[in-house]
């Protein structure tokens, strides 16, 4: 299969005769043409190369059809389309990931009787197509997005890539209170670090130990700019279930006029964006009054390492801190098994190191922007690693405030019961080594974590 050179988002599909008459395809592996310059400097996007993967494992065929290279556009919304067809088990969805966080999730459903035409012997081929859009809010101004198809099996693989560039919102402040997210990758400590930092007087959050610190409004918020104002699938409409937030418009482009169209992504996108802001800093100046902080700098919430809403954070405020909680992944595994009685399949591992890679990929683009927090450094050398930590929040770290604070936390185990599994946190450091004795999980461990350990401070 070869998509043309052309601006058409049209398939143009080849067909080779072999010797037992299947059908094959000619595929061209990458778009990457000398990318058209746009006639107006206003774009916002621009898409310079557009590439399907060449070493499919499980896909007999499929396509990017749109963007094509040199596609400019002049809002922050883009649609994403094209087609694939599984080899042995069907293609169910396709993902819109950057830096392996998931953007959106499409169903691969949408009749495309051309891809039917040149695969007859493969029924599923009538229902190959699929149709996400998404908001580019969040994406760096030279960013990379990855097509993750899944299959039936619940395998992944990728499609292929398309590379662009972007002009950012230039976004104000409207509080004095910023924001710092715990980016975490489950079982690391992160509700001992919630309660540490709970007590430094420059941070408030949302809730308490009881619910775990697991109050995540600026989340909610984040995500919900993606819903208000992104693009609508105009297949389906709020109209049919009241109870459902639909995207800003939803009615199908052609019946829309361009010049609304330009300000539904553009102008009704920052608009969005700033009362997002707004409504997230009045809760937490509000929180400084009910916790008592008067001199807080900070608001704090967890997030998980694959959520997007924290790279739409980079964009909707000026300035976002990141605290990156990771522990050795055979320690999570051991956690995760004893927490939640878990049989730690192929599938458990893959969605953990996904969360892992997700973290090293900030490490490597980010820098000093954001901060890593080892469990184990926290477990075996606390003041040091607070000390470092509220450096890097340019906080006062008075060492008597941290002993009380560190003081405070010996009775975390009482407060969280059946969520710690260790008999000691002192023992929950290196837990694998006893607690992981059959060799497939740790064969496991091996495959999926290897080759992550250095990456992230540890030794193989």
């Amino acid at each position: 299969m070869a998509r043309t050179k052309t601006d058409t988002a049209k398939v143009t599909i080849q067909k080779t005769n072999t010797e037992d008459d299947s059908v094959e395809y000619k595929r061209r592996h990458s778009s990457d043409a000398g990318s058209s310059e746009p006639g107006t400097s206003d774009w916002v996007l621009k898409i310079e190369k557009v590439a399907i993967s060449d070493n499919f494992q499980n896909i007999l065929g499929g396509s990017i059809d749109s963007p094509v290279v040199g596609e400019c556009f002049s809002g922050y919304a883009m649609t994403i389309t094209g087609w694939v067809l599984g080899l042995v088990s069907p293609v169910m969805s396709a993902k819109i990931r950057h830096a392996f966080t998931n953007m959106t999730v499409t169903e691969v459903c949408e009749p495309r009787s051309d891809v039917f035409e040149f695969y007859p012997a493969w029924p599923e081929a009538e229902f190959t197509g699929f149709q996400a859009s998404i908001l580019s809010v969040g994406l760096p101004p030279k960013f990379q997005l990855d097509i993750v198809v899944t299959f039936e099996d619940g395998r992944d693989e990728i499609l292929g890539s398309i590379w662009g560039v972007r002009k950012p919102m230039q976004m104000k402040m409207a509080s004095q209170i910023q924001p710092l997210f715990l980016v975490f990758v489950g079982r690391c400590g992160s509700t001992l670090i919630m309660k540490l930092l709970s007590q430094i007087p420059e941070i408030v959050m949302t809730g308490n130990s009881k619910s775990l610190y697991e109050v995540r409004l600026a989340s909610y918020y984040l995500h919900a700019l993606n819903i208000l104002a992104g693009r609508a699938d105009y297949r389906t409409s709020f109209l049919e279930d009241l109870r459902k937030i639909e995207r800003f418009y939803y009615f199908k482009p052609e019946l829309i006029d361009q010049e609304t169209i330009n300000w539904c992504e553009s102008e009704q996108v920052r608009n969005t964006a700033n009362w997002i802001q707004r409504q997230i800093c009045q809760y937490y100046e509000s929180a400084v009054t009910r916790q008592n902080k008067p001199g807080a700098r900070y608001f704090l919430e967890k997030m998980f390492a694959d959520r997007y809403e924290r790279f739409t954070a980079m964009e909707v405020f000026p300035i976002v801190k990141q605290v990156l909680n990771v522990r050795h992944p055979y320690d999570v595994m051991a956690s995760l098994k004893s927490f939640q009685n878990l049989k730690l399949d192929e599938e458990q591992f893959c969605y953990r190191r996904q969360l892992f890679l997700s973290i090293v990929h900030s490490l490597k683009t980010l820098g000093d922007e954001v901060f890593l927090l080892r469990y184990e450094d926290l477990i075996n050398n606390p003041h040091m690693t607070l000390t470092d930590l509220l450096n890097y929040l340019v906080l006062e770290n008075d060492p008597g405030m941290l002993t009380t604070i560190l003081e405070s936390s010996e009775n975390l185990a009482a407060e969280l019961g059946q969520h710690i599994t260790s008999q000691s946190i002192q023992t929950s450091v290196g837990r694998w080594k006893h607690d992981i004795k059959d060799r497939k999980t740790l064969g496991l461990c091996h495959l999926y974590f290897d080759d992550l350990l250095d990456q992230l401070g540890y030794s193989v």
